[in-house]
């Protein structure tokens, strides 16, 4: 007997905004190259989906008559960018957060638990595919293609099928309800 295990995504903010300026440049492109990398892999296991880099500036409302500046750039706790990660658990999501190289150079990440939608909001949510090699989307798409294929018959059948139904003897005196004006309305007129 297996136990089926449900995968949870998880928001990924990251904290702090100015933790590069400590770096030169060659050390943040190598961090960045670091990051890069380590993204990738995991968006190729299916672990990491993208998300994006924040400006520094913004506005913060406070009901409905209060807007301030903020967030304010040098604040630790400024949110620099966000992604998501799909994982068991929260525990397996932190331990994948803390692959971060980023992490190396001082900067902060918090993880999130999404809070699962309805079932009735999932079943009509799209779900993104699932990324797999390209011989495995050969297979699928063959597959799919066989499907296609089948159902074009299908639809072939029917509409011989149709083709083939038996005629119905109408009266020459038939009165149709002819959509335009100065169209015929009974079937002798429309056979002149």
């Amino acid at each position: 007997m297996s136990t089926q295990m449900t995968t949870s995504e998880y928001l990924v903010l990251s904290r702090g905004t100015s933790w590069h300026e400590i770096l030169s440049p060659e050390e943040i492109q190598q961090m960045s190259a670091r990051f890069t990398a380590w993204f990738e892999r995991l968006s190729n296991e299916g672990k990491m989906e993208s998300g994006h880099r924040l400006t520094q500036e913004g506005k913060i409302v406070v009901g409905r008559n209060t807007v301030t500046d903020g967030p304010f750039a040098e604040s630790k706790e400024a949110i620099g960018g966000y992604w998501f990660i799909r994982a068991d658990s929260l525990e397996e999501a932190v331990e994948i957060a803390q692959g971060n190289p980023c992490l190396d150079y001082g900067a902060a990440v918090e993880v999130r638990p999404i809070v699962p939608q309805a079932r009735e909001l999932q079943m009509t949510q799209q779900r993104r595919p699932e990324v797999v090699s390209r011989a495995d989307w050969l297979i699928a798409r063959k597959r799919l293609l066989v499907k296609e294929k089948e159902l074009t018959h299908q639809r072939d059948a029917v509409s011989a099928e149709r083709r083939g139904l038996p005629m119905v003897k109408i009266d020459k005196e038939y009165e149709f309800d002819g959509p335009r004006r100065g169209w015929p309305t009974c079937s002798m007129d429309a056979a002149d």
